[in-house]
């Protein structure tokens, strides 16, 4: 079977998992490129304040000071494998429905294993956002 007939046999993708898999897959490299490039800033910006003998100084400090404040509170690495781990199953269910002969159920399972991959991120998030401020009563008996 020459690959013109293996595309014609192959099954398509529903619309919804194909927009579902580029998603997760944009937001994955968003999480990355985003991570480094506060990075660069915030490190420059630091030799920068380091190094300039004037009175702009204090504001490379403060860009620097700011940038890796949005590098710690975005938590870009945490977003970025939750999304890439969640478009890695996806894709090889893709892959193993298009061509390994797996069912679409196959297929809409890795979409909700995805969606759960994802779920735990919000929820992490959620659970550090109301505890911030909190301050926890002592043990008791302790």
């Amino acid at each position: 079977m020459n690959q013109e007939q293996q595309e014609k046999t192959t099954p398509t993708v529903p619309a919804a998992v194909a927009e579902r898999l580029a998603q997760w897959r944009t937001m994955s490299r968003w999480a990355a490129i985003g991570r480094i490039w506060i990075g660069i800033f915030g490190i420059t910006a630091s030799i920068l304040a380091t190094a300039m003998q004037s009175p702009y100084a204090r504001y490379a400090a403060a860009v620097s000071a700011v940038c890796f404040g949005v590098s710690a509170f975005a938590s870009f690495e945490k977003v970025y494998f939750r999304y890439a781990r969640a478009w890695r199953v996806l894709d090889a269910a893709i892959l193993r429905f298009r061509y390994g002969n797996a069912p679409l159920d196959f297929l809409l399972r890795a979409v909700e294993k995805g969606e759960a991959m994802l779920q735990e991120l919000e929820e992490e998030q959620s659970k550090a956002e109301q505890g911030v401020g909190k301050v926890r009563p002592p043990a008791v008996g302790a």
